[in-house]
C-alpha cells in the first residue's frame, strides 16, 4: 500500500498589491488619528486664550468702574485717596 498523497498549501511570497493596499488604509488610519489629535490640542490651546481675553476685559472693565482701588501685583489692595 503506498501512501495517498496529501495536497498540501504551497508558500507564496508577499503579495505586492496586497502590502500596498494594507500600507496605505494603515497610513490614512494613522493620520487621520493624528489629525485628531492636533485639532483637539487646536481647540485647548483656542478655548484657553479665549477665556484669558475674556478675563482680560473683565479685569479692564473692574478696574475702570472702580478707579479709587489699585490692585498691585502682590495681591493687595490700596485705596486711592
Amino acid at each position: 500500500m503506498a501512501g495517498g498523497r496529501v495536497a498540501h498549501v504551497t508558500l507564496k511570497g508577499p503579495s505586492v498589491v496586497r502590502e500596498i493596499c494594507i500600507g496605505f488604509a494603515l497610513g490614512l488610519v494613522a493620520g487621520g488619528l493624528w489629525k485628531m489629535h492636533h485639532w483637539n490640542e487646536q481647540r485647548k490651546v483656542r478655548s484657553f486664550y479665549d477665556l484669558l481675553e475674556k478675563a482680560s476685559e473683565v479685569f479692564c472693565f473692574v478696574f475702570s468702574a472702580f478707579s479709587h482701588v489699585l490692585i498691585l501685583s502682590s495681591g493687595y489692595l490700596a485705596f486711592r485717596l
